[in-house]
């Protein structure tokens, strides 16, 4: 099971974020253990995330549909990166990049599409229908 870290500088969100983020954590509770950890300059991002591998979300960040989203996790997860942490607004030299809109989107909207995102991805990988 991956372990997936959430970095983000923005840790209190409106109540129409909050009921979505809280309802895409219970649902990702069934594919990945996930962590979520907010950020401020005074946290030493060597050590938080040694040993994972560090995804920057940003609108510079590669495209990537869907399922090219879910090949990407499941190829880091067999490939041996057993540990995957997403910084969304957090400055990091990271492994790798993505975005998930061309569109500047908030870092409240960011975190609930990351997580929309990673649910997402995790059905698709277990053939599993999105839409109910």
């Amino acid at each position: 099971m991956l372990s997936i870290m959430i970095v983000t500088s923005k840790t209190v969100l409106p109540s129409y974020y909050e009921s979505a983020s809280k309802e895409y954590i219970k649902r990702l509770k069934r594919y990945c253990t996930l962590s979520l950890q907010p950020y401020d300059e005074s946290i030493s991002l060597e050590n938080l995330l040694s040993g994972y591998h560090t995804i920057q979300v940003s609108t510079k960040g590669l495209p990537k549909d869907s399922v090219e989203f879910s090949e990407h996790l499941q190829e880091l997860s067999l490939g041996g990166s057993s540990k995957v942490a997403f910084l969304l607004d957090v400055p990091f030299d990271s492994d790798d990049s993505m975005r998930l809109s061309s569109l500047s989107l908030s870092p409240e909207l960011s975190f609930v599409c990351m997580l929309e995102q990673l649910y997402r991805a995790f059905r698709i990988w277990n053939h599993e229908p999105y839409h109910k």
